[in-house]
């Protein structure tokens, strides 16, 4: 088993030998050493003071051929060979100290040595009483940034396959450590290379994400106390829109709060299924169509099913092939069997054309039923509701239908689910019945 927690570097030891390089007449601006103080949203129970390094040979520092890593005492030192590196340090900094932000300025502390109290030398409070900070390492070549990457981005990267090894090798039950879970205040120091005193504040750089902590939401207002009954009574019948909704939302929070694009992807297409498979069976319930002859339609393949069986219903160019739906085939529906069979980990731009693909899917399904209210009008109204058909100027004709229905129409849609939920037990009881006689 590979030690994925070795001591081999501690920025304040790095020593010089050999050779001298004159700096301050070399012809490039000398480098210098950038610390980064990384946040994590998940204590993790290394011993404070427990350092990783990955040294990075195609990214050379000339400045630092004539150096040695000088490990702690326990271990040998070894030469650095002119090659970049990333090191990460782990702080454990007691709750009842500071958190978030705070966590970070106390650690700051302890570099400088201007700490008025001395951090805890292991985690001797029970897991989850402590904030792990991370002190991340690296060499900046002020003229070879766009060569050697974003200095930042590489502590990042680094931080994240440690967290990811360690996650595994030790079975450590926390979540995956993503960019977008890390706390996006970063605060910054430098350090020359020839400097042996403590490294100096800088400023604070900001990550590129939107999952800040601490942000309250907006009050409530009487329209969104309405939404929320509304939910609340169609989650409460099983609304099929109502779980595409939700699948959708999840697949936005693990592109963007969760920053897992794979599990974005799934979830995408789990939403994308839930609402082609809902918007068939509602019309087909509405038609009155016989059980035995839905049955038929659900146990074909859902690709299949989408070329042959909603045109009919619904008009439109319904080929996976066609413009319309190839972004779901390929970009949705495609990725996901590759991170489902494949263990394939897409990127965020893949997510985020997934859920793209995902929209236009759900537009084209709007367009379609707005176009066919008169055939589907109570699926119309269940998915699309007052606002989706006012966007598509079929607002008019749906309120003339609804003042036949007899009674509210927020009371008619829940009868209507809870009777295309009866109708559709019954189909896939009959589904799965036709499979269960298939196989002998």
């Amino acid at each position: 088993m590979v030690d994925l927690c070795r001591l081999d570097l501690a920025l304040p030891e790095l020593t010089r030998v050999g050779q001298a390089i004159d700096v301050e007449n070399s012809d490039e601006p000398g480098s210098f050493f950038r610390v980064y103080l990384l946040t994590l949203p998940d204590p993790i129970p290394l011993h404070p003071g427990s350092t990783w390094t990955r040294v990075l040979p195609a990214l050379a520092v000339p400045e630092l051929a004539g150096m040695e890593w000088a490990p702690t005492p326990h271990l040998a030192s070894r030469p650095s060979e002119g090659s970049n590196f990333v090191s990460l340090k782990f702080w454990q900094v007691p709750t009842e100290m500071a958190s978030g932000l705070l966590a970070a300025t106390r650690v700051i502390g302890q570099i400088l040595g201007t700490a008025d109290r001395e951090l805890a030398q292991a985690p001797s409070h029970p897991e989850g009483a402590y904030v792990t900070v991370v002190e991340a390492v690296t060499c900046v070549r002020p003229l070879s940034l766009e060569a050697d990457g974003d200095d930042l981005t590489r502590c990042i990267d680094e931080l994240l396959a440690y967290h990811r090894a360690y996650r595994l090798a030790e079975d450590v039950r926390v979540p995956e450590l993503t960019y977008e879970r890390l706390h996006p205040l970063v605060p910054r120091l430098e350090r020359d290379i020839a400097d042996p005193g403590p490294p100096q504040p800088m400023g604070i750089t900001v990550l590129n994400h939107a999952n800040i902590p601490g942000v309250v939401p907006e009050p409530l207002t009487q329209d969104g106390h309405h939404r929320i009954d509304q939910f609340i009574r169609r989650s409460a019948v099983h609304d099929p829109f109502v779980l595409f909704a939700e699948r959708r939302l999840d697949a936005v929070v693990e592109a963007n709060v969760g920053g897992r694009p794979g599990e974005s992807v799934v979830q995408t297409a789990i939403a994308a299924e839930i609402l082609l498979d809902a918007v068939l069976g509602v019309i087909m319930w509405e038609k009155r169509t016989a059980v035995d002859e839905a049955a038929t339609v659900f146990s074909k393949p859902l690709t299949s099913r989408v070329q042959t069986d909603y045109h009919p219903r619904l008009g439109g160019q319904w080929s996976v092939t066609g413009q319309k739906l190839s972004p779901w085939h390929s970009h949705v529906a495609g990725v996901r069997n590759r991170v489902v069979h494949a263990g394939y980990r897409p990127s965020g731009a893949e997510a985020r054309t997934a859920m793209d693909a995902l929209r236009a899917l759900e537009l084209f399904i709007g367009d379609r039923l707005a176009e066919r209210f008169k055939s589907h009008p109570k699926c119309a109204w269940l998915f699309l509701g007052a606002a989706g058909l006012e966007g598509r100027g079929r607002l008019g004709a749906g309120l003339r239908w609804a003042e036949d229905v007899g009674e509210p129409l927020e009371d008619a849609m829940v009868g209507w689910l809870k009777a295309y939920r009866l109708w559709r037990e019954q189909v896939d009881d009959h589904v799965q019945r036709q499979e269960r006689e298939r196989r002998g």
